[in-house]
């Protein structure tokens, strides 16, 4: 289980349907996936636990295991920061462009290789004198 302080900024932005689980959870409360589903009829049930677990390793929701009539089952509660925690996840991917333009002068400022050796069997040929 991910905690709120020690999320990682690295991965994937925090996608519609993650932000849609997360304000749910935050109007309604703690629930589980089988709650979440029953309030968002457009994602498919077998997506829930998908979506519920990317959040959780993003730290915007958390996780606790309770017993329920069936068995074991999850209730996610949500993150209070997790609206913060989200763009920030956003804002991210803009970061890579400026890391790829950098990369870019790096490479352009690199001195070339100054090989002066033999390129083709060709070029071998015509070093050989007769």
């Amino acid at each position: 289980m991910a905690s709120c302080n020690d999320t990682q900024l690295s991965g994937r932005p925090a996608g519609h349907r993650v932000r849609q689980i997360c304000q749910l959870l935050h109007d309604i409360g703690p629930s589980s996936r089988a709650t979440i589903g029953e309030n968002l009829t457009d994602i498919q049930a077998r997506n829930i636990a998908k979506y519920c677990n990317r959040a959780v390793a993003m730290g915007l929701l958390h996780a606790e295991q309770e017993m329920g009539s069936k068995g074991l089952r999850f209730v996610y509660t949500v993150a209070t920061n997790w609206r913060a925690l989200a763009d920030q996840r956003s804002a991210r991917v803009m970061a890579i462009a400026v890391r790829e333009a950098t990369h870019a002068a790096a490479l352009a400022t690199t001195p070339k290789s100054r090989w002066s050796g033999i390129n083709s069997i060709f070029q071998l040929g015509a070093l050989q004198t007769p």
